[in-house]
C-alpha cells in the first residue's frame, strides 16, 4: 500500500528532514514542541517540516500516479514504476 511504502520514502529523505517529518507525523509532535526539541526557531522547523513533506510529495509522485476525491484524499493509486507502493 502507499500507506506503507511512506516510511520507506520518508527514511530515503536527508536526514534534516526525515526527523522532522518522522517526529511530526508518526510520533505526533507538533512543529512547536520539533523546535524545542531540536533547538531551532518555530519557523525554522516549520520550514524543515513543509521542506520534508515537499521532498516526499515529490516522491510520491515520481512513483505512483494518484487518483484523488472531491477532498483532496487519495482515492486510488497506480504505480508508474517499480516501487514498494
Amino acid at each position: 500500500s502507499i500507506a506503507g511504502s511512506l516510511r520507506a520514502m520518508v527514511a530515503d529523505l536527508p536526514p534534516r528532514y526525515r526527523r522532522a517529518v518522522a517526529l511530526t507525523h508518526f510520533d505526533g509532535m507538533t512543529q512547536r514542541q520539533l523546535a524545542k526539541r531540536l533547538g531551532l526557531s518555530p519557523s525554522g522547523a516549520k520550514s524543515q517540516v513543509q521542506r520534508g513533506r515537499a521532498l516526499l510529495r515529490e516522491a510520491v509522485l515520481e512513483c505512483c500516479d494518484l487518483d484523488l476525491d472531491s477532498g483532496g484524499r487519495i482515492a486510488d493509486y497506480h504505480a508508474r514504476r517499480r516501487c514498494d507502493c
